[in-house]
């Protein structure tokens, strides 16, 4: 009775080592599979070549590996210097001044032509975040400053001139091969070929989308700069931050669950690859005992 309950408890421990060694196969293969998939999702569509006008998608692509190439703000027209402004103030008001000091800051952002993103107030410290228009960040930023005392100034600046003229030339490239298809389009004398240049023209206008929105998101960031401005009263306590070093019963319990439902499940997973194989080891066994193995000879009768 011993080395049968020993014998199943060795086959549920085999069973889960090889659950673990399966699921981290599994975790690692999907990783890998993931990661290929969104190297190729961020790639760059690339034009094949049509049987209806293999010259003319020839030019195409000639034009699109072009974009890759750096280019220099000269380059591309109209594009300026462009700079993402950002600031953190923070102010310290005298007593029951909070909130005459928020709407003092709203009314500075309004001056400049900005408005107001974010504000939050609380036990007496308060905070909010201005949208403030490019040519006036400096002085705007001045003006908020004399609304207290200065305990903590930072400004920063970040050029994205070189993304305005990268996105801006491969928005040409794309256009342009977008007018080709479109040409083509017209051009097409069967279903087959309307269809393929149809495809490529669908990836272009994608890849044209995707350009126009990062471009969109850029002048927004560069054409307004962001100021957060923290406001607190004399004497307001400071907020201070609770460290997790030492997790909670409650934490604790649900780490052993987790730990204990993921044993479960590597056992489970074991099983199922250790009963078929434990049952065509038995049926090989049954066949070898049966078949394979030499039965003794028969006993001769003694002589009379």
């Amino acid at each position: 009775m011993k080395t049968r309950a020993l014998a199943v408890v060795a086959f549920l421990v085999l069973a889960g080592l090889v659950g673990f060694v399966a699921q981290g196969h599994h975790s690692l293969l999907n990783g890998a599979s993931s990661g290929s998939a969104s190297m190729a999702g961020g790639s760059a569509p690339v034009a094949e070549p049509s049987p209806a006008a293999p010259g003319a998608l020839a030019k195409t692509e000639a034009a699109q590996s072009d974009s890759a190439q750096p280019l220099s703000a000269s380059a591309i027209p109209g594009v300026e210097p462009r700079v993402i402004k950002d600031a953190a103030v923070a102010l310290q008001v005298k007593r029951g001044g909070l909130q005459s000091t928020l709407a003092a800051a709203t009314a500075t952002a309004g001056r400049f032509g900005g408005f107001v993103e974010s504000a939050s107030s609380g036990n007496r410290s308060g905070s909010v975040t201005l949208r403030i228009p490019e040519a006036s960040f400096e002085q705007a930023l001045v003006s908020l400053k004399s609304l207290g005392r200065v305990t903590s100034s930072t400004v920063s600046g970040k050029d994205v001139t070189s993304q305005f003229v990268d996105l801006n030339a491969r928005l040409i490239t794309w256009r342009s091969q977008e007018t080709v298809l479109l040409r083509l389009m017209d051009r097409a004398t069967s279903i087959s070929d309307t269809l393929r240049v149809q495809a490529q023209l669908q990836q272009v206008q994608f890849r044209i989308e995707q350009i126009q929105g990062a471009l969109r998101v850029l002048r927004n960031q560069t054409s307004y700069g962001t100021i957060d401005l923290g406001i607190r009263e004399v004497g307001a306590p400071v907020a201070t931050l609770t460290t997790a070093s030492t997790p909670s019963l409650v934490r604790a319990w649900q780490q052993a669950w987790a730990g204990f439902l993921g044993v479960v499940s590597a056992v489970i997973v074991g099983l199922g690859y250790l009963v078929p194989v434990g049952l065509l080891v038995l049926a090989g066994w049954a066949v070898w005992r049966r078949v394979v193995r030499p039965r003794p000879a028969p006993a001769s009768a003694p002589a009379s």
